[in-house]
């Protein structure tokens, strides 16, 4: 068996970032003439360098494929058709022309002047720079080195373009009363009208608790009072941090692990070590559920204090007893001492299980 060296292609951090803001698209609006307009950089995706024109500002040198269109809806001065627009004696003419820009525009890139130097290709991207002014719209190939794209895209003003979310698109988060562990002998002997209390409920009888929908952990109260469809309001939201629970062995870190890495695993017991103490019993987590959330990502993105969220499978009293997604049985929910409890009522068998699943689910 031949093993082939594997070859990736080399990108440094700057350009990482940069190429992700112009895929996501960045503007920044501006106006003269008493009419709005706005500046787009986008990712030029596959484009060739095509013959540019020279040109620098306060961030550094770039150059534009079509650069009259551009530069004249930038600016009350037009940009006049030069033939060699870096002479000399076109200096008053540049004078003029970095006068007349929008003050936004002016902020951003400062003086524009023509430049002859030539772009090195090494660390030059591609970008479209489009410019919409009233009704008109203009269109250029960007290619500039990479210092120059960091400098322009760090000055304050611009704002990302986000793309409406489609309605279609949703979370669904399990309504979870409560977290119980048990040990696999308690969960066989468990039996109609044994009574659970949880060890870690996020839920109190009277229906205020907790509910986590990633990134968010909402704070509210529950509304189970008349008919269906019953409703969660949010009082109060804190965003979650995304981390670890454990230290995870990332490529990074091997070599610190505490470990043999030619090792099997497999180690030869010894006469005095035949004789090994049973493992404790280990407990399990089961969650008791009262139904799901569903939720369209464009609301969730936009939860605030008084948000009311529709429950779905949700009957007043009842519960269900989960391990992961798979339901075992089946309660009543009562107050024991002000404490949220599960009274159980019915133990689901496979096909019982396989049904109640489905209609969660659905």
């Amino acid at each position: 068996m031949s093993i082939r060296p594997l070859t990736l292609s080399v990108m440094s951090v700057g350009q990482a970032q940069v190429r992700q803001r112009l895929a996501a698209g960045m503007t920044l609006p501006f106006s003269r003439e008493n009419q709005a307009g706005a500046l787009h950089l986008h990712l030029a995706k596959g484009q060739p360098h095509a013959a540019t024109h020279g040109w620098r500002c306060d961030h550094g040198a770039f150059a534009l494929a079509d650069p009259s269109p551009v530069l004249s809806l930038l600016a009350d001065c037009p940009l006049l058709p030069l033939d060699n627009p870096s002479e000399s004696s076109q200096a008053w003419y540049w004078t003029l022309y970095n006068q007349s820009l929008s003050p936004s525009i002016h902020t951003l890139l400062g003086e524009i002047q023509p430049d002859d130097a030539p772009l090195s290709d090494e660390d030059a991207l591609s970008g479209w720079l489009t410019v919409d002014w009233g009704d008109i719209r203009a269109r250029s190939l960007m290619v500039a080195p990479l210092a120059t794209w960091l400098s322009l895209l760090a000055t304050p003003g611009w704002r990302q373009a986000y793309r409406a979310i489609p309605p279609q698109f949703t979370v669904t988060a399990p309504l979870v009363l409560a977290e119980v562990a048990l040990t696999i002998a308690a969960l066989r002997d468990m039996r109609p009208g044994d009574l659970m209390v949880p060890n870690r409920p996020y839920f109190l009888p009277s229906g205020q608790g907790t509910l986590v929908m990633t990134p968010w952990r909402l704070h509210g109260m529950l509304q189970l009072d008349g008919l269906a469809p019953y409703h969660f309001t949010v009082t109060d939201l804190e965003n979650l941090p995304v981390n670890t629970d454990f230290d995870a062995l990332t490529p990074e870190n091997y070599t610190n692990a505490d470990f043999d890495i030619d090792s099997d695993n497999v180690t030869e017991s010894s006469a005095e070590h035949t004789a090994c103490a049973p493992l404790p019993p280990l407990p399990i987590t089961l969650h008791i559920r009262c139904g799901n959330v569903t939720v369209p990502l464009s609301t969730l993105q936009r939860l605030t204090s008084g948000t009311v969220l529709t429950l779905n499978h949700t009957t007043p009293g009842e519960a269900w007893l989960y391990h992961a997604d798979l339901p075992l049985a089946q309660g009543e929910l009562v107050d024991v001492e002000g404490k949220l409890g599960l009274q159980i009522t019915r133990l689901l068998t496979g096909l019982d299980a396989a049904t109640a699943a489905q209609e969660q689910q659905s």
